[in-house]
């Protein structure tokens, strides 16, 4: 898709499996850096919660986010309030923190691209 991909994770990947991927030593690295913010991660108690207010204004204005992993990594009043304000671009969910019930911003937003977890 000609983009340069970059991720973080609690541990660097081993050169094999980066495939030239670039390694991102912090979250608020990859954010600011980040066109594209995809998630994919497990839901616990570390990651309850990661993306939120101060986490969305890390990320470009131009920025979207990506959810397949787990609707209670986002925090979807700040993702809606994020969205109304601009300081991200949009976003593509197809999981929610309250499934099935989605939040009713995401719902009313233009710039929020819904869908049924299916995979």
């Amino acid at each position: 898709m000609g983009m340069k991909v970059q991720y973080h994770n609690r541990n660097r990947l081993s050169p094999e499996l980066e495939d030239g991927a670039e390694y991102v030593d912090t979250l608020e690295g990859l954010l600011e850096s980040s066109d594209v913010v995809s998630l994919n991660l497990p839901l616990n108690e570390k990651t309850k919660g990661l993306m939120g207010k101060e986490e969305f204004g890390r990320m470009k204005k131009s920025a979207i986010l990506i959810n397949t992993a787990r609707g209670g990594v986002v925090i979807e009043q700040a993702l809606v309030d994020a969205l109304e304000k601009g300081e991200i671009a949009g976003c593509g969910l197809d999981v929610y923190e309250e499934e099935p019930k989605i939040h009713e911003g995401l719902l009313k937003s233009a710039k929020a691209f819904l869908l049924p977890h299916v995979g």
